[in-house]
């Protein structure tokens, strides 16, 4: 018999696995009884990521690695390994920065057998470890070699009515949704940002073959060059429904790349020397929405094609590969491919030698602690590119679309406890802190600019009725003390 792991919990609850590398490992998984075995496919020590309920923090994806050393052939109790783990991550990472760790109370918790106390204690003190490293390195950056990031948010709406710009069904050909922003929205978003997007959706631009609807990128490119804000595109070359056009969905393979390059010429030549950064193509690794397991030579080929042209017709422009899943925890459930998660995609990438400058990362509601966030930021940085966080969005309310009382979903739904206006604005306060003290990110862009039309419900800077919330305030305010975007 080869090697085993046995892993018990009070509860089944949702397990992947990754070396130590954090390069995703398809393994089998079935519980019964509180009890799961995992068969290994070989002795690579490996880690065990768990998706729990965290008292008084929220459900979290947190990981146990055997302080560091991965796990071979054990039997373990999933919540001491949590939390023996964290706390054994922390102490590496204080060490690392120099800080003390503060992890008395979690080491005296998890001593007493109030494992799950001690996880919550752990994962907030990794968060504040993380945050002051942070901070200290923004007081001590050296402007002259390090600018600060741009600040970027959305002037168009993801969702309107039953339509989504970028997924949902497609609308009739003679009622093309209008999804920007109301205009007296716009000014608030460039009080607070030097940067925006271009919706560039090919569905939304080219919906009919050889009509192009250019008008509202028109309009916010104008509106951005007269507040001197930065554009960043949205990717030329999406598989998902809002990147293409339902005429493009039927063509044969050798039409679908004549397509792309005229799509992408006739693009870049409109709107060069006013884009800042060109996302080339957007969740090309093995996530099944967008991708429908296309070959992974064909993908790669796809890759090289259009930072080719790109670099070609806009020649010093950076180019940004875009990561959605960026964790890729998908491959335990869904195993399509070869299989690639964004980070083996993009070592591929690296190896085909595709020409690029950026890394697009999306964290849309990560499910993980901030330290877990940040961290895997870093390992996207070791790639030696810079750094895009493209999208993301947390929300200032735990309840789903459209149901009227809190009390009706679980009080897990958050963090740090369950989401509110106020958390909502410490995360972001928190998030923007330690990503922008990494001098490798470039643009860090928010995707839902309000309540309304928001991809993920409630995760606006603005209300409902188009007023700032807390975040909106908390964003202006670090923004201000640091001197970041305009301020």
């Amino acid at each position: 018999m080869g090697n085993r792991l046995v892993i018990e919990h009070e509860e089944s609850v949702r397990l992947y696995f990754t070396d130590l590398r954090h390069r995703a490992r398809q393994l089998p998984v079935s519980w019964e009884g509180g009890k799961c075995s995992v068969d290994l496919l070989d002795a690579t020590p490996i880690a065990i990521h768990a998706y729990v309920a965290v008292p008084e923090f929220g459900y979290a994806w947190v990981t146990a690695d055997n302080k560091g050393e991965g796990y071979v052939d054990a039997r373990m109790s999933l919540a001491a390994e949590l939390a023996s783990s964290r706390i054994a991550r922390c102490e590496r990472t204080a060490d690392v920065y120099g800080l003390e760790a503060g992890l008395e109370e979690a080491r005296s918790r998890l001593s007493e057998g109030e494992v799950m106390e001690a996880l919550t204690v752990a994962l907030v003190a990794g968060e504040d470890i993380e945050l002051e490293h942070a901070r200290d390195a923004l007081e001590s950056r050296d402007m002259t070699d390090h600018s600060w990031p741009v600040i970027s948010a959305t002037l168009f709406a993801e969702r309107l009515g039953a339509y989504c710009i970028g997924v949902g069904p497609d609308w009739p050909a003679d009622r093309t949704p209008d999804f920007l922003r109301p205009e007296e929205e716009w000014d608030l978003l460039s009080t607070l940002c030097n940067g925006t997007v271009l919706p560039n959706f090919w569905r939304w631009v080219e919906y009919e073959r050889g009509h192009y609807r250019w008008g509202a990128l028109d309009k916010i490119v104008e509106y951005a060059q007269r507040k001197k804000m930065a554009v960043k595109s949205f990717a030329i070359y999406w598989g998902g429904i809002g990147g293409t056009p339902p005429w493009f969905r039927t063509l044969s393979l050798e039409e679908r790349e004549r397509a792309v390059e005229r799509w992408a010429t006739d693009l870049v030549n409109r709107y060069r020397g006013r884009v800042s950064a060109w996302e080339t193509v957007n969740e090309m690794h093995d996530w099944g929405y967008a991708r429908s397991c296309v070959p992974h030579d064909e993908t790669l080929r796809m890759t090289k094609l259009m930072n080719d042209l790109v670099g070609d017709l806009d020649p010093g422009t950076p180019r940004v590969i875009n990561n959605c899943c960026i964790w890729g925890e998908y491959l335990q459930d869904w195993g399509l491919g070869g299989p690639w998660i964004p980070l083996t995609y993009l070592e591929d990438v690296m190896t085909a030698g595709v020409g690029f400058e950026g890394i697009g990362l999306q964290y849309y509601n990560p499910g993980r602690d901030l330290m877990e966030c940040v961290q895997q930021l870093d390992r996207f940085a070791a790639f030696g590119k810079d750094i895009y966080v493209t999208e993301m969005g947390t929300p200032s309310d735990p309840r789903p679309r459209g149901v009227p009382e809190t009390r009706q979903v679980d009080t897990n739904v958050g963090w740090r406890g369950p989401w509110t206006p106020e958390r909502q604005a410490k995360w972001i306060e928190y998030w923007y802190t330690m990503a922008a003290s990494r001098t490798q990110v470039k643009l860090m862009n928010w995707w839902d600019f309000d309540d309304n039309g928001a991809f993920i419900a409630h995760a606006g800077l603005l209300d409902g009725r188009g007023q700032p919330k807390p975040s909106y305030k908390s964003l202006l305010a670090l923004c201000r003390s640091h001197k970041m975007g305009w301020h």
